[in-house]
């Protein structure tokens, strides 16, 4: 797990180890609506997938579809890409479909 700051100031938290993908998307979505209960006018994404921790910041697909997720939400609130809705459903409400789908 970590923390990782992009050149554009996009805060990019990643997750990994042992365990079911659910449990980490689970706990993800927990941090992310706890962040966005602290500041309401964030606009939040959590997205699923892989991706490799360069020395300065995360790279890969799983970023760019995070990215894409945040282009597409329409408000503040926490969004998620169609993958993580998949782990979250039972957890969370998921509202939405296409890119962006919005979890409380």
């Amino acid at each position: 797990a970590g923390l990782h700051f992009l050149a554009n100031g996009v805060l990019i938290a990643t997750a990994a180890g042992a365990g079911a993908p659910s449990d980490r998307a689970v706990d993800m979505a927990r941090c992310a609506l706890a962040l966005a209960a602290h500041n309401p006018s964030a606009t939040l994404a959590l997205v699923t997938g892989f991706g490799v921790v360069s020395k300065n910041a995360p790279i890969g697909e799983v970023i760019d579809r995070g990215l894409e997720v945040l282009a597409s939400a329409k408000g503040s609130a926490v969004y998620v890409d169609q993958t993580t809705a998949r782990l979250l459903s039972g957890w969370f409400s998921v509202s939405g479909d296409g890119v962006a789908r919005r979890i409380q």
